[in-house]
């Protein structure tokens, strides 16, 4: 379903505040956005905003 600018906007705002969060802290990872998908089980999402740390994914897919 196609989203509308203001759903965008904000998870820009989310993932920018993650990030510098993650800097400041230290913390190493990935945050994506809506186009990268996640497989948790047998099921599959689709996250606005996700982060995965760089422990639990080195690499990325």
């Amino acid at each position: 379903m196609v989203s509308n600018s203001y759903s965008s906007e904000i998870a820009v705002s989310i993932s920018f505040h993650i990030k510098l969060y993650m800097r400041e802290q230290g913390i190493e990872g990935r945050v994506t956005g809506a186009d990268g998908g996640y497989h948790v089980a047998d099921e599959r999402y689709i996250a606005d905003v996700a982060f995965i740390s760089k422990a639990r994914q080195p690499e990325p897919s």
